[in-house]
């Protein structure tokens, strides 16, 4: 979640609190107090599907990641080795099987595993003949359709998560309007008390926005980091 995005939900929690220890009979006030609980228990409903999508979409990905290895190193790199034999063995007759590249796009990848898999089910009596294990190409084609399923639910995660974070920004938004509408309201019934405005002022306070980042200086963009200032690589 974005820090001002956060910081605006906090300070709603904490602005609500403050209006509650302070009741009052006037309809209005009620009114402005009873929208502003509503508008906060939306934003962290929002919160908490951003926060879901984001986890089932990282958690996917590792899932993902793990077929990808497995298939990559174990079933492809064996059923290519004895496409490799078989092809010998047939003096060169039969189209080799070659493997995907095993750093390139996920479409690539899946379309190269299926092809790989169709060729050797096409072959299979003779990729038999020069020692295929007898399950391997029904564990690659499990493991190819785990791997779309995950790749499936990873977009569908960062779908819930995009847009849980575009409604929670502008139900931020929503929330700072609230508290701007009561600050009205508190400013008419505690103007003249100078510690409740002073708490007042204190508790819908929102974090100082961040500076950006200085800008290198000339000559050194493209200088690597320093040693263990720079990023880990992704994964």
């Amino acid at each position: 979640m974005r820090k001002v995005v956060r910081g605006k939900l906090e300070m709603a929690g904490r602005v609500l609190d403050f209006s509650k220890a302070r009741p009052s009979d006037d309809p209005g006030y009620a009114l402005v107090i009873g929208r502003l609980e509503e508008r906060l228990a939306r934003a962290r409903a929002l919160e908490s599907v951003q926060v879901r999508g984001f986890k089932a979409a990282r958690d996917a990905t590792g899932r993902r990641q793990t077929i990808r290895r497995k298939l990559h190193s174990r079933l492809l790199r064996c059923i290519v080795a004895l496409g490799g034999a078989a092809a010998r063995s047939q003096g060169g007759l039969l189209p080799q099987l070659r493997m995907p590249q095993e750093l390139g796009g996920l479409g690539a990848y899946l379309a190269r595993a299926k092809q790989i898999l169709s060729d050797a089910e096409a072959s299979r009596d003779l990729l038999v003949s020069v020692g295929l294990p007898q399950t391997i190409l029904e564990e690659t084609g499990k493991l190819i359709n785990a791997f779309e399923a995950e790749t499936g639910t990873v977009v569908l995660a960062r779908r819930e998560h995009m847009v849980a974070r575009a409604d929670l920004e502008q139900a931020a938004d929503d929330l700072a309007e609230s508290v701007a509408t009561l600050d009205g309201l508190i400013r008419f019934r505690f103007g003249d008390d100078p510690d409740t405005m002073a708490a007042w002022r204190t508790i819908r306070r929102l974090p100082a926005k961040s500076r950006p980042a200085a800008a290198p200086p000339a000559g050194s963009e493209g200088l690597p980091p320093e040693p263990g200032g720079g990023l880990a690589p992704a994964a």
